[in-house]
C-alpha cells in the first residue's frame, strides 16, 4: 500500500523533512485524530510531513538475527518479505519523526511496537565500533489513553530512543481521558506544543 505524503507548501528556509507515525490499528481513532491535527499544523508551517499508519503495512517482528549490525552505514534489514526496511529507510532520511500510539495493556500498540523493535537494525550497537543512524535525529512520542494511565510508558522511549538510538527526544506527550467531550481542545494545545518544539 502506498504512503500518504502530505507536502504541497511552499518551503522556507527552516523546512524540515518529518515523518509521522499513527501506531494504532484505529484509523479514525483518537490518536490519528490527534495525529492528523499536528501533521496539519506542520504542513500549515511549510514542512513536508509524510504520514505513515502501521496499520496499512505488513511490518513482522524482529528475529534478532543482527546480520544488519554487519553494516555500518544503511539500516541493513535481512527480512524483506514485509514493509518495514522501506519505512525504516524512510524514518532513517527525515530530519524528525513523531510516533503516536494508543495506550494498550500499558504499553505502546503491538503495531507501533513491532516497527519499533525493528529499529534493531538503526543502532549497530554490538559492532566494535558502534553507530547509530539516528544519532541527533529529533524525535516525538505521542500517547493517548482513555484513561488516565497515559504516563506507564512513560521514560521508555527515552531509553530506546535517546540512550540506545542517541536521537534528541524533544518529549513524550500524554493525551489521557480521550474519550472525555474537551479532547479535541487538549488534542490541539499538545499538538501546537509538539509542533513548536519539534521545529524550535
Amino acid at each position: 500500500m502506498p504512503f500518504h505524503c502530505v507536502s504541497n507548501y511552499p518551503q522556507g528556509e527552516q523546512t524540515m523533512n518529518i515523518v509521522a507515525i499513527q501506531g494504532s490499528p484505529r484509523k479514525d481513532g483518537k490518536t490519528a485524530q490527534a495525529l492528523n491535527m499536528l501533521v496539519e499544523d506542520l504542513v500549515s508551517k511549510g514542512h513536508d510531513v509524510e504520514s505513515i499508519a502501521v496499520v496499512d503495512h505488513q511490518i513482522k517482528g524482529c528475529i534478532g538475527c543482527l546480520a544488519c549490525h554487519k553494516i555500518r552505514d544503511v539500516p541493513g534489514c535481512v527480512m524483506k518479505d514485509d514493509d518495514a526496511p522501506a519505512i525504516i529507510d524512510r524514518l532513517v532520511a527525515a530530519d524528525a519523526v513523531i510516533y503516536a500510539s494508543p495506550l494498550y495493556a500499558f504499553d505502546l500498540s503491538a503495531q507501533l511496537k513491532a516497527l519499533i523493535d525493528r529499529h534493531n537494525s538503526i543502532c549497530k550497537w554490538s559492532r566494535p565500533d558502534p553507530v547509530s543512524l539516528f544519532e541527533g535525529k529529533r524525535v516525538a512520542l505521542l500517547v493517548t489513553s482513555g484513561g488516565a494511565d497515559t504516563e506507564h510508558v512513560k521514560g521508555i522511549f527515552d531509553l530506546m530512543f535517546g540512550r540506545t538510538l542517541k536521537a534528541t527526544v524533544i518529549g513524550e506527550y500524554f493525551l489521557p481521558f480521550s474519550f472525555r467531550p474537551d479532547f479535541g481542545e487538549r488534542a490541539r494545545m499538545t499538538v501546537d506544543a509538539i509542533a513548536a518544539d519539534l521545529t524550535a
